[in-house]
């Protein structure tokens, strides 16, 4: 099993449909999606509002749940899961999940910090640890510092992974690609 996350800066490029048929075609892919233009949304209206962080990461859960339903509606070979236990099930259906993740996480869980330091990246790490993945995938618009084994601690210091990130991979250590603009497949080719 490989947890796919694609950012969700991707659904303001060309990008988006090469890498999603990408994890389509990837055995075993499980498509966790960012938050995109959504959660920008939801920071916005925290900034403006100043509710709590509790309030703005659920909001930015239904994010996530808002780019999974459109993902959802480009590929009919995407089914939806509000719950990681439905996964492998889908899976052996021939369908690739994309996971919602606001029914369950709406009360929260004590690995998961709500705050903005902890976004889809460290979602999708302890969904992969949840689910005893085999690899991790994020995904990502921007250019990757360091090439093509970039440094975890860079990548959170330059914003590419959240804060929390490094810290929860020592925790859960799951093995780990981060693709950018230079790693996308050729069409039809698995992750």
């Amino acid at each position: 099993m490989r947890v796919i996350k694609l950012g969700g800066s991707l659904m303001q490029g060309p990008w988006l449909r090469p890498w999603l048929n990408a994890a389509c075609c990837t055995p075993g892919a499980v498509i966790v999606p960012g938050g995109g233009l959504f959660a920008d949304a939801v920071r916005q209206a925290q900034e403006f509002w100043e509710f709590h962080e509790t309030v703005a990461h659920r909001m930015a859960l239904l994010a996530m749940d808002q780019f999974g339903l459109m993902l959802a509606a480009m590929d009919e070979r995407l089914g939806l899961v509000s719950k990681a236990a439905m996964i492998p099930q889908l899976i052996d259906q021939g369908r690739v999940p994309v996971w919602l993740p606001s029914t369950e996480l709406a009360d929260g869980h004590p690995d998961i910090h709500e705050t903005w330091d902890f976004t889809s990246d460290s979602l999708s790490l302890w969904l992969a640890a949840t689910l005893g993945a085999d690899e991790l995938i994020l995904v990502k618009s921007a250019d990757l510092p360091g090439g093509s084994s970039p440094c975890i601690r860079q990548l959170a210091d330059t914003g590419i992974v959240d804060g929390r990130f490094p810290d929860l991979l020592e925790r859960f250590p799951v093995a780990l690609r981060v693709l950018g603009p230079d790693h996308l497949p050729e069409p039809e080719t698995p992750l």
